[in-house]
């Protein structure tokens, strides 16, 4: 997925909006400062999660705390948790301006939302009595589909969630989307290893761990995303033997075996680039995932 809107483009203002559906985040048309009109879109950015972060209309020392502290933390977000940050605010043009420029990074994009249109159609914090434009904070999650899967809702001005907490709520979200993408059922956490890799332990093993360039014996069964069974060795009732690291097998096994013990049972989600790539093999169509049930009975 594409990052959002570049940084560069400044702020923008928020033109029309359209209906949505419950769980849906509209799509909505901004314009730049000074500059052409653009639309921002969700669906243009799938793949990837975003925190919609709407903000009262006048600056707070918490307000202030929380965009700092986000924004210290955006390239690690993004970078290691596919996570992009917005903030909305209902302020005149003028003044979001001002107080985004205030920041000394202002590196995280930051939009108008006037008269707290765009929050009204997400049913976020009704304004204040007594002040019709006062809202407290909220923050949305939206998940790689474009579905709102978590919020939180202040109750007061300087009600912030803090950044331990979003990112609790993000890994809770990201654990139940990517399971439920996959089909898995058996609890115990999802990992994603940098290669891109994902492996979850269903059973871990006490026994020992294996060694580099000897010998593995497993049985295992193989099947696409769809769930068609393309390899196994159980159901020819014969285990499989290779030398670990030695290129014998796919790279996702080398990088998913390696951490087991014996007795171990893993599923390994292996990515096209760590298994038969663009070219494919016999039954496996090119760039597909493979799911692999593994269970390492003995290393030498």
């Amino acid at each position: 997925m594409n990052r959002l809107l570049p940084i560069c483009l400044g702020l923008f203002l928020l033109h029309s909006e359209t209906t949505i559906a419950s769980g849906d985040v509209p799509n909505f048309r901004v314009k730049q400062c000074g500059g052409d009109e653009r639309i921002f879109q969700l669906s243009e950015h799938l793949g990837s999660w975003v925190l919609l972060d709407f903000l009262p209309p006048s600056s707070s020392t918490a307000e202030n705390a929380f965009y700092t502290v986000v924004e210290a933390s955006a390239e690690q977000l993004m970078r290691q948790r596919n996570l992009v940050c917005v903030f909305l605010k209902p302020n005149e043009e003028r003044e979001v301006v001002s107080w985004w420029k205030s920041f000394p990074r202002h590196t995280l994009p930051v939009y108008r939302d006037p008269e707290g249109k765009l929050a009204e159609i997400l049913k976020i914090n009704p304004a204040q009595p007594g002040d019709g434009s006062a809202r407290p904070p909220a923050t949305l999650l939206v998940d790689p589909d474009g579905k709102e899967v978590w919020r939180h809702l202040g109750k007061a001005a300087d009600d912030y969630p803090s950044l331990q907490n979003l990112l609790a709520q993000v890994h809770t979200a990201k654990q139940a989307h990517d399971k439920a993408e996959w089909g898995i059922t058996e609890p115990g956490e999802l990992i994603e290893i940098p290669s891109g890799l994902k492996y979850i332990d269903m059973q871990v093993g006490d026994g020992a761990s294996p060694r580099p360039l000897r010998k593995v014996t497993v049985h295992y069964d193989g099947c696409l995303k769809n769930g068609r069974v393309f390899d196994s060795s159980r159901a020819r009732g014969k285990p499989f033997t290779f030398r670990l690291g030695k290129g014998e097998v796919i790279k996702g096994w080398d990088e998913g075996v390696a951490t087991m013990k014996v007795g171990g049972k893993r599923k390994l989600i292996i990515p096209p680039e760590l298994g038969y790539g663009s070219v494919g093999k016999e039954n496996i169509p090119p760039n597909s995932w493979l799911i692999f049930d593994v269970e390492l009975l003995e290393a030498k």
